[in-house]
């Protein structure tokens, strides 16, 4: 187990992909980088991380326009951080929290991503379904009810070595 456990950490050191390691439960890992799609261009940046393919955190980068169309005065996203669990073999739910700032950097709104993620292609796309709940900077996004809910449906993609490292 701790030689499995080295040679994971070391192929994400070195950016290798992780989908020939099956998780705890069976099925893809999750472990690695990410970016993702909407249908209109990349939306996001990804990183999850994990001491075991059962759950962990999540480090995202996103390019929402943080005045939300003009609703809030926000100028500028932090990044987000949350938490994801395996539920099967290839499929996950997830929390993620990131916060519109104004030009002092203070909280206008919290963005609250949740839902699920079932990996396919060889363990390289996530399909991910579930929604976005929009509060302001003084409600508590675990209890309150959001000002504005919306619906995701989008795909990830693992990010690869470039083909042109691999000669």
């Amino acid at each position: 187990m701790k030689r499995l456990i080295t040679l994971v950490l070391a192929c994400l050191a070195l950016g290798v992909g992780t989908t020939a390691f099956a998780g705890e439960k069976g099925g893809c890992s999750i472990l690695g980088s990410w970016y993702g799609l909407d249908g209109q261009g990349a939306i996001f940046t990804a990183v999850y991380h994990g001491i075991s393919n059962s759950s962990g955190t999540i480090e995202l980068e996103g390019t929402i326009e943080p005045s939300l169309g003009g609703q809030l005065p926000a100028v500028a996203l932090s990044n987000g951080v949350g938490t994801w669990e395996r539920t099967g073999g290839n499929t996950f739910v997830f929390t993620t929290l990131v916060f519109g700032l104004d030009s002092m950097g203070q909280p206008v709104w919290i963005g609250k991503f949740y839902g699920t993620k079932t990996l396919s292609d060889g363990c390289n796309t996530q399909h991910i379904v579930g929604g976005i709940d929009i509060f302001l900077a003084n409600q508590d996004p675990f209890v309150d009810l959001p000002i504005v809910a919306q619906p995701l449906d989008y795909f990830a993609h693992r990010v690869p070595l470039d083909p042109s490292l691999m000669k």
